[in-house]
């Protein structure tokens, strides 16, 4: 190789370093801005970083209570909430550029709390601006007017579409960056696997569904979606941690019991709380930034979950043993732990459960739940009273003073609060990597263009997710009955107050929707003076005879007169709200009312409301899993669009119909599964004795024409037809993304022959795929493995995963291996390095000692000994030659590694390659 080859050579590799030296040194950037701040940050700025608040109205002037928590006490985040009057939805205010004012207003307040200048920029720690926006409106969605109406969870599980679920993110994470809300209180991600109907701790569509690897695939999704359309600008808390979907218990009201095994857990709560929280090189934007601890016990992680042991929002142990699992260990390094609101009435029915309530030690409940390992605390109805300024914002104060003390004395709290702290800055410095001012705060007028752009999108996830329930065979759909009439008389029953928490609000009720769409400023299908409206509390009170005489006989003749009969379902919830009762007493003790006239449910909410003796008494039972309006619009499609076809399927079981989410699951037995050689590829020969024969299946489907669940156990066997080779006679691995791959080990080179591999998984089975063996002219050694027939979730037991390209990227089995601990790279590291890259140019100096050279020449090679050096700490830095990494070492030996390393790579140029004669 010429000289003039390698100095251009060497110039490529000098560029190269200057564009992957950043690069590699961003997160030691952000580890370095990260302690420069925390040097610099007082004990109460440390402290306040800790909590997170409510506040009332939108006043952040300096009088203001918030201005003060914020500008005195140093507070890290705070909780909008309609509640609060923190948001106004009205339609005559621009709630996008109202709430994005104040979420600057609060910021700004932040920056004068705490602005600092390093290296020369003025930068300073923001605050959290949470928000909780689930879906499907008030109360699970704080931010509506004016933004995109997202669907529920439930309503997102129906359409068994991650792409679906991405999007919802997207659009969500978009708007809330948007108002500069930098924190997303979601999404949920229990698994509902037993819906309790009618129980208060029923989540019913807040959840995607019911089977764990949906509702993992669906909730990665989501959180990469928020990731992706904020720009990073939002961080996600997956929520309720470890799991709430089993308990029939309301979380809010009082603290939840799980009494299952780790094992039992592992199985089902815990699978999408560790595919959330896995670190995948493919898809860093899936993993959540935080996880929101419920209050919860749990026989998992605790010796005793009896009605007076903590939960685990204040149980160290507990939350302390969870963390530690292999699934979450890595994780948890760097997760910020938020704890449920410490306000919440089951964390004061915990701690003084016999009426009248008058005991809640504030400080106490503060320090049990940042020592049990919570990173955020929300003091969020933090007090017995109702009224926050003379209640809550006395404990708050009260708190935080005693977290100020408590650092100063308590050297064991002040670690762990730096614990805390040293998270939630890098936490923050990923939303803002340069967090001055201006790189904060967001533009109020454009957001008000950017919010509330996704209904396009919304309203096709809306259509897609319509279920037709009942009836349920192919023979009974085609008999729905024909669209309404200009003549046909359509009595509508909703809960518009009095059945329910969430009434329909004025001018969205399903009357009016359906006039709008329909009648004669639509399409025109409907007589707007046929169609009438009866509320639950009407029917409730006409069937128990408290209806005066005019009332019941209003009631009466409209029934009478209906020839469509639409039940709009809600919540229900007879405990609370005995009128949320009005179909099921309507069904079951005035049923000879509707005899004569087509009855269609439609379920707003859950769809496991109805028992089947309900269900049998309906024409027809549709689900759409929430009530905001493109899910109101699509529901009723399928009764005057006689093209539309309902594709959705229930995401839960649904007792009333004869669904079950287990079996729908299950491999679609009229399928055959294709069956394809992978390596040898086709064309060319198989040995006996050689690699081995790798085959994979096409993507199997289930019984609602989805992939089939991650794990579904697929069955490979193999035999002979010809000849005597032995072949491993079953392999039996599990679907990844629908796919499954497995290997066969041929031996016993006797003649040469044809074998038959099959596929089968539950009673869906695939065609024979045929191989022809050779025997080769020299045998190789002969090889036969002990045949191993263990179910495992990946798709083979001897190659990798397959990626296949028909089917959304795959999620893996959720239990992380225990990987060897790799030191971050630090500063010490660096300057090792360059010591190396000092004497290996030293060295190299030294060997051209009277030898002919120029200045120009002699200058050149210290600057290829420099880039060389530096090329080799990158590759060090990223990995690739780490030797922590690639051969376990640690401590010292690694430190000396470096600084022989990089100085071997710069005295190389000068005193190897360019070796001059005298």
């Amino acid at each position: 190789m010429s000289r003039r080859t390698l100095n251009t050579l060497f110039r490529i590799l000098i560029l190269c370093g200057a564009v992957a030296l950043p690069l590699s040194q961003g997160v030691w950037a952000q580890n370095e801005l990260v302690d420069d701040v925390m040097s610099m940050m007082t004990p109460q700025e440390r402290v306040g970083q800790l909590f997170m608040v409510d506040f009332p109205g939108q006043d952040t002037s300096d009088d203001s209570e918030i201005a003060r928590l914020i500008l005195e006490y140093k507070i890290g985040g705070v909780v909008l909430s309609e509640s609060r009057g923190n948001i106004n939805n009205q339609d005559e205010v621009p709630t996008p550029s109202q709430v994005a004012q104040l979420t600057n207003e609060l910021q700004n307040l932040a920056f004068r709390a705490n602005s600092r200048t390093i290296n020369g920029q003025e930068v300073f720690v923001p605050l959290f601006v949470s928000v909780e926006q689930e879906g499907n409106g008030y109360p699970r969605s704080q931010l509506r007017s004016g933004f995109t109406p997202i669907p529920s969870n439930m309503a997102l599980g129906a359409t068994w579409s991650e792409q679906y679920a991405q999007t919802t993110g997207t659009i969500a994470g978009q708007e809330l960056a948007a108002v500069g809300v930098n924190m997303l209180l979601g999404p949920v991600v229990d698994v509902l696997d037993s819906p309790r109907s009618g129980e208060r701790g029923d989540l019913g569509v807040r959840v995607f569904g019911g089977n764990p690897d949906w509702v993992a695939r669906l909730g990665r999704a989501y959180i990469r979606g928020v990731h992706e359309g904020s720009g990073g600008r939002v961080a996600t808390v997956a929520k309720h941690f470890p799991g709430h979907g089993r308990s029939g218990r309301d979380p809010e009201s009082e603290v939840v019991t799980l009494d299952r095994s780790l094992e039992e857990m592992r199985g089902l709560e815990l699978i999408p709380f560790a595919a959330v929280t896995r670190a995948s090189a493919g898809d860093p934007l899936g993993t959540t930034d935080a996880l929101m601890v419920g209050h919860i016990r749990c026989q998992a992680f605790q010796e005793d979950v009896a009605f007076y042991v903590d939960p685990l929002t204040l149980d160290e142990q507990g939350l302390g043993v969870a963390m530690a699992l292999p699934e979450f260990a890595t994780w948890s390094t760097d997760g910020l732990l938020v704890a449920d609101s410490l306000g919440a009435d089951a964390i004061k029915d915990h701690i003084d459960p016999a009426p009248p309530r008058d005991l809640f030690p504030h400080t106490r409940i503060a320090r049990e739940a940042l020592m049990a390992g919570n990173d955020i605390l929300p003091l969020v109805r933090f007090s017995l009273g109702e009224d926050w300024s003379t209640d809550d914002l006395p404990n708050i104060v009260d708190t935080i003073e005693y977290f100020q003390e408590l650092y100063d004395r308590d050297l064991q709290f002040r670690d762990r609060v730096d614990e805390s702290v040293r998270k939630i800055l890098h936490a923050k410095i990923r939303l803002y990597p340069t967090p001055s001012l201006a790189d904060v705060l967001v533009d109020a007028d454009l957001a008000v263009t950017v919010v509330g752009s996704g209904g396009d999108a919304v309203r096709q996830i809306a259509e897609d997710a319509v279920t037709l329930l009942h009836p349920s065979s192919e023979e009974l759909r085609t008999r729905l009955p024909e669209p309404p009439t200009t003549e046909d008389h359509i009595l509508i029953v909703e809960c518009l107050g009095g059945c329910g928490p969430f009434a329909a609000p004025p001018g969205q009720s399903l009357q009016n929707t359906l006039v709008r769409l329909y009648g004669p400023e639509g399409t025109g299908q409907v007589n707007r003076q046929n169609v009438h409206t009866l509320s639950f509390a009407q029917v409730y009170d006409w069937i128990g005879g408290d209806l005066g005489a005019s009332d019941a006989s209003l009631v009466e003749d409209l029934i009478q007169d209906a020839d469509w009969v639409i039940l709009a379902l809600p919540d229900y919830n007879p405990d609370d709200f005995p009128a949320s009762r009005a179909v099921k007493d309507l069904l079951a003790e005035r049923d000879y009312y509707l005899s004569d006239k087509k009855v269609i449910a439609i379920a707003y909410d859950a769809p496991y409301r109805l028992d089947q003796t309900e269900v049998g008494k309906l024409t027809a039972y549709f689900a759409v899993y929430g009530k905001v309006a493109p899910l109101v619009d699509a529901s009723l499609r399928p009764l005057f669009d006689t093209d539309f076809v309902p594709v959705g399927a229930a995401p839960v079981n649904v007792e009333g119909v004869g669904y079950d989410l287990r079996s729908a699951l299950q491999p679609d037995p009229s399928q055959i599964i294709p069956l394809e050689r992978l390596s040898p590829p086709e064309g060319e020969l198989l040995y006996v004795g050689g690699e081995p024969l790798v085959v994979r299946t096409g993507v199997i489907f289930d019984r609602n024409g989805n992939p089939v669940p991650n794990g579904t156990e697929v069955e490979f066997r193999g035999n002979y037809l010809e000849g005597e080779i032995y072949v491993e006679p079953q392999v039996v691995t599990g679907t990844i993304g629908g796919v499954a791959e497995a290997s066969f080990w041929l031996g016993e080179p006797v003649p040469a022959g044809l074998i038959e591999v099959t596929a089968a998984s539950g009673e869906a089975n695939s065609e024979p795929l045929h191989v022809r063996v050779l025997v080769p002219v020299t045998p190789f050694p002969t090889f036969t493995p002990t045949p191993t027939v263990a179910p495992s979730p990946t798709p083979t037991a001897t190659a990798v995963p397959p990626t296949p390209t028909a089917v959304p990227t795959p999620i893996a089995t959720p239990v992380l291996p225990t990987a060897r601990t790799v030191r971050p790279v630090d500063w010490l590291d660096l300057g090792l390095a360059g010591v190396g890259i000092f004497v290996g140019n030293v060295l190299g100096v030294q060997t051209r000692r009277g030898r002919r050279k120029t200045w120009e020449r002699e200058v050149r090679l210290i600057l290829y000994g420099v880039g060389l050096g530096l090329i080799g700490y990158i590759l060090y830095g990223l990995g690739f030659l780490n030797p922590a990494r690639i051969l376990g070492w640690q401590g010292m030996s690694v430190r000396v590694f470096v600084l022989l390393f990089c100085a071997v790579l710069s005295f190389l140029p000068s005193g190897v390659v360019w070796p001059r004669r005298s």
